[in-house]
């Protein structure tokens, strides 16, 4: 049987049981549903059976009983009441739970969870950061921040963000944003352009939406050279009218490309010693207080790796409390030798994951790789014939000249 939250609150507020039933245990678990006795935690073993009941069913539990001739044992007692009456002669331990009590209630004036929603491209801690700027963040005081206002802010200084709202349900604050989605779009977009070459190479097809055609199949064209120019003449009669307009389309042409990847047969690499440093600490809203650690000697090499952790109550009630844990790796720099074959091993590997990388969305020709060594470095030069696309809008501006940029 699963308690809701409620009850498990309740539960520890009022004091609850464990009780052991040993001898018929079937017949006493029986009289207990019969009797309406709510229990959890049942475990059995032989037998002998376990459970937990609150407090204010023990006589009802043993009237239900009376009549099974089980033994029945209680084993401890827990919850609240049960502990003040263990403190009722230590009046400090009531006093600091009335103030506990005091500081729990103060602080719903404060945010102590923030939540994210719509985000897409931005990270919610992305979100958070911007907000903490306009005082929206883990300990601010409720009462003292116009939402309006910072949303309005917010959207001024943002530039991916269309819309946001920021609402407040007791001391979560939930930030619901609409990100921008209105990238350019090649036909809504009239800013006067020309498409010039990103390399040099030999046209094998063209496509042009806009704009005039300044090449043609087979051609050799530059680097920075205009392909479809945004400037256009047009004759009426005994007038031309040049007319400046968005150049728009795609140029495909076959290139050449040369890529070097460097392996030195000597030199050092991070070896890890398995030795380790770690620290806590608690942040309670943004107040960071240490806790513990074996930070030990400071001496060494360390990468350090952080995780913030938040504590939850009963797995459902986020405080406003972090730990914060904080582990250095210790590592040391040690000397390494490859041999020729090794350090070529290494290059291609690494001049296969850049091809891949560099060449995604071009259709490949040829490819020729060559290896040396020189100076006691190993290096690759691949060669590669590929076909991509080399067009590239820029806006044609007051320094364009006759259509180039």
């Amino acid at each position: 049987m699963r308690l809701k939250l409620v009850e498990r609150i309740t539960n520890y507020l009022y004091g609850y049981c464990k009780v052991r039933i040993e001898g018929y245990s079937s017949r006493a678990l029986t009289a207990l549903l019969r009797c309406g006795i709510n229990y959890w935690g049942l475990t059995s073993n032989n037998g002998v059976i376990e459970f937990y009941l609150p407090c204010a069913q023990r006589r009802a539990m043993a009237r239900a009983l009376a009549p099974c001739g089980c033994t029945v044992r209680q084993l401890r007692v827990c919850g609240a009441l049960h502990t003040a009456g263990k403190y009722r002669h230590r009046p400090g331990v009531i006093a600091g739970a009335f103030l506990f009590a005091c500081i729990l209630w103060a602080s719903t004036y404060f945010i102590w969870d923030i939540s994210v929603e719509g985000n897409a491209a931005l990270t919610d801690w992305q979100v958070i950061d911007r907000f903490e700027q306009y005082g929206v963040k883990f300990g601010a005081f409720i009462p003292s921040l116009d939402l309006d206002l910072i949303c309005q802010k917010y959207l001024v200084d943002s530039e991916d963000i269309g819309w946001v709202s920021v609402n407040l349900s007791g001391t979560c604050a939930d930030i619901v944003v609409k990100e921008r989605t209105d990238r350019t779009d090649p036909w809504q977009d009239d800013t006067p352009s020309n498409i010039i070459a990103t390399e040099d190479g030999q046209i094998t097809s063209f496509t042009v939406w806009s704009g005039k055609s300044n090449v043609h199949l087979g051609q050799v064209v530059r680097k920075g050279e205009v392909l479809i120019s945004g400037v256009s003449e047009v004759a009426h009669g005994d007038q031309v009218t040049t007319n400046i307009d968005r150049a728009y389309g795609s140029v495909m042409a076959q290139v050449y490309r040369e890529y070097t990847e460097s392996v030195p047969l000597t030199g050092e690499h991070k070896t890890y010693t398995g030795g380790q440093k770690t620290e806590k600490e608690y942040i309670f809203f943004t107040k960071a207080l240490k806790s513990f650690g074996n930070s030990g000697n400071d001496e060494g090499f360390y990468d350090k790796i952080i995780d913030n952790e938040r504590v939850i109550l009963f797995d459902v009630l986020k405080l406003p409390i972090f730990v914060r844990t904080t582990v250095l790796r210790e590592y040391t720099m040690e000397q390494y030798t490859f041999s020729e074959e090794q350090a070529a091993g290494l290059a291609q590997a690494r001049m296969m994951r850049r091809l891949s990388e560099e060449l995604s969305g071009c259709e490949l020709i040829s490819r020729q790789s060559e290896g040396s060594l020189s100076d006691g470095v190993y290096t690759l030069t691949c060669k590669v014939y590929c076909i991509a696309d080399i067009a590239k809008e820029v806006e044609i501006t007051n320094d364009t000249e006759d259509g180039a940029p």
